[in-house]
């Protein structure tokens, strides 16, 4: 009976493990881009326009900061149809900049303003169909995450090196939409993949941008209102990277 019941066991153990080994595991790492075409900061923006308010001088006034775009790397993997990954992306805005001839001096002034984040996420999403189950195309399903993130804000006067007037760290939850177009037909071998996520993010921290205010505003920012000050980045945008699974 004991060695009846260590055969069947044994045959059990043996056919769970084949079925396991059927379904797909994998693990990829990538890399790409990031475009947030739409990412205002109300905090930093309502500074440029204290900035630009006070200041009749200029023939340039500074544009209000929106648009990101930088980088994404990406490690993660697949098991069934649920995917997790731990990621690290970088973007910044462009650099906007305001000038003009300032009435005491007779000399031409200018100003810039840009600003760069740094996170680190940690993503969880869900594909409705596994991966190497059928030979479509492409994989898609939705998915969460949560950011941590380094947020500063720079300026500088004329042409000279830049301050980080704000250095804000914050957490963000992240909702997104997974995309991936297939670069192959058998899940069974390493294959490639394009990364296709368009995503919003939302931050749960407010970030202090006086100082930033201060520095820039500095004859006017004692009577300026702090609350508007206070605030945090939201998200729109799409991440497009190229991905290896092995």
């Amino acid at each position: 009976m004991k060695t009846a019941l260590t055969f069947a066991l044994s045959l059990l153990i043996g056919a769970l493990l084949r079925d396991a080994n059927a379904q797909y595991v994998g693990a990829y790492f990538g890399g790409g881009v990031v475009l947030v075409p739409s990412g205002p900061n109300p905090a930093i923006n309502y500074a440029v326009d204290r900035y630009n308010e006070t200041r009749s001088w200029l023939d340039d006034e500074m544009d209000p900061i929106q648009s990101h775009m930088g980088y994404s790397f990406t490690l993660g993997a697949i098991f069934l149809n649920f995917g997790m990954e731990m990621e690290y992306a970088s973007y910044s805005s462009g650099t906007s900049e305001a000038s003009g001839v300032q009435p005491v001096s007779g000399t031409r002034g200018k100003r810039t303003l840009w600003t760069d984040q740094g996170v680190f996420a940690i993503n969880m999403y869900y594909l409705l169909e596994e991966p190497g189950e059928s030979d479509a195309p492409f994989y898609h399903g939705p998915g969460f995450g949560f950011d941590f993130a380094s947020v500063s804000a720079y300026s500088a006067v004329g042409d000279g090196e830049g301050y980080d007037y704000a250095d804000e760290l914050n957490m963000y939850i992240n909702l997104f939409y997974q995309f991936y177009f297939v670069i192959a037909d058998d899940w069974d071998e390493p294959v490639f993949a394009i990364d296709a996520r368009p995503f919003y993010s939302f931050g749960l921290i407010g970030e202090d941008y006086y100082p930033l205010n201060k520095a820039i505003n500095s004859a006017t920012y004692a009577g300026d209102d702090m609350d508007k000050l206070y605030d945090s980045f939201s998200n729109l945008g799409v991440k497009a990277r190229l991905v290896y699974f092995f």
